[in-house]
């Protein structure tokens, strides 16, 4: 298994927030380097991811790959939270979405301890999606992101 690191903040977030919500990867990623992450990473005593779903659960669509969760039968879409770096991936359910920044190894990143925050907020919410456009609305963090500075490689 090629190098990993954690992103400050994942540990707990994971540890704190499996007792509430059930937690499921989904990723763009290959499945056995995703089963072989979790095992030696994420989950070590298989007591908190619940699932994986791997690129093959993915659709592919002009060069991304797309998440839908309606994959996921059985759920309901008001209970369910999408945690991700891309917008473009959770473009079907923008409503349930977090978007996260990438991780660039930094050890001043904070954003999963703020992520952390808002699900305690919003884990007893009859309908997640309502709490996330009044906390995070990813218009206007789009709207934010436009205003960045950007360069060009």
């Amino acid at each position: 298994m090629r190098r990993v690191s954690l992103r400050p903040g994942a540990m707990k977030l994971l540890n704190e927030l499996y007792k509430t919500y059930e937690i499921i990867i989904y990723t763009a990623l290959d499945e056995d380097f995703t089963a072989a992450l979790v095992k030696k990473k994420l989950d070590k005593k298989g007591v908190i991811v619940n699932g994986i779903l791997s690129r093959s659960y993915c659709f592919k669509k002009n060069g991304y790959y797309i998440k839908d969760l309606r994959i996921l039968k059985n759920r309901d879409l008001s209970k369910i939270v999408f945690l991700d770096t891309s917008v473009i991936s959770v473009c079907n359910q923008m409503d349930n979405s977090i978007i996260v920044p990438p991780y660039s190894s930094s050890k001043g990143d904070t954003a999963l301890f703020e992520v952390l925050a808002a699900l305690k907020v919003i884990a007893k919410a009859p309908d997640v999606r309502i709490e996330l456009r009044k906390l995070c609305s990813l218009l206007d963090m789009y709207k934010i992101y436009l205003k960045e500075p950007r360069t060009v490689p």
